[in-house]
């Protein structure tokens, strides 16, 4: 068990470091944190969605975007789309699995939103519908993936470097913990400037 522990240790320690000198991964972190500065700007909303995992990680991340991260308390307006097991339940038996996150889009978003997706191996087809729905709405996109990048358009992507489902997934909530803490600390800041 030692042994399969410091294996764990040594694989997440190499991606970090991977990251860590990516200056391309990196660039594409800064254009994530201006789109949703951008979007927070304009009266957007952040509208994220994910498969299994990264379900749970998208709802995780919007917890943090709302509630009171990084000290700065006022709730800055995330919705997770897996959060509301009536809809994903009626959509999944009405339409298919595949368009839970298009229908949704499709009522709730606007051309001022900014529609966060993640999904590690980029090729889940909800993830992509979502991602179609949104551009079609004039929404922006911003794709969070491993290492196969789809072939899909999207205004920003940040594609892990590893093709280990668990990794990429603690690497998708590591970025969405530092993406929310530029914003709660950007709002903080403009709060006591005035």
């Amino acid at each position: 068990m030692k042994h399969l522990f410091e294996e764990s240790i040594y694989a997440r320690k190499q991606l970090l470091e991977t990251v860590e000198c990516d200056a391309a991964l990196q660039a594409e972190m800064e254009h994530a944190v201006n789109l949703i500065m951008h979007t927070f700007q304009n009266g957007g909303k952040l509208l994220f969605c994910g498969n299994g995992g990264s379900a749970a990680d998208a709802e995780h991340i919007v917890a943090e975007f709302v509630g009171s991260f990084c000290g700065y308390t006022k709730g800055l307006c995330a919705l997770a789309l897996t959060a509301n097991s009536a809809v994903m339940s009626a959509l999944s038996n009405d339409f298919g699995f595949e368009i839970v996150f298009k229908k949704q889009i499709e009522a709730i978003a606007t051309d001022k939103d900014l529609v966060i997706a993640l999904s590690t191996s980029g090729e889940s087809e909800n993830i992509l519908c979502a991602l179609q729905a949104a551009k079609s709405i004039g929404a922006k996109t911003l794709l969070l993936c491993g290492e196969n990048i789809p072939g899909v358009s999207s205004d920003g992507v940040i594609a892990v470097p590893s093709a280990d489902t668990a990794l990429i997934q603690e690497m998708h909530l590591f970025l969405g913990h530092y993406m929310a803490q530029c914003a709660k600390q950007y709002f903080s800041e403009e709060e006591k400037n005035g």
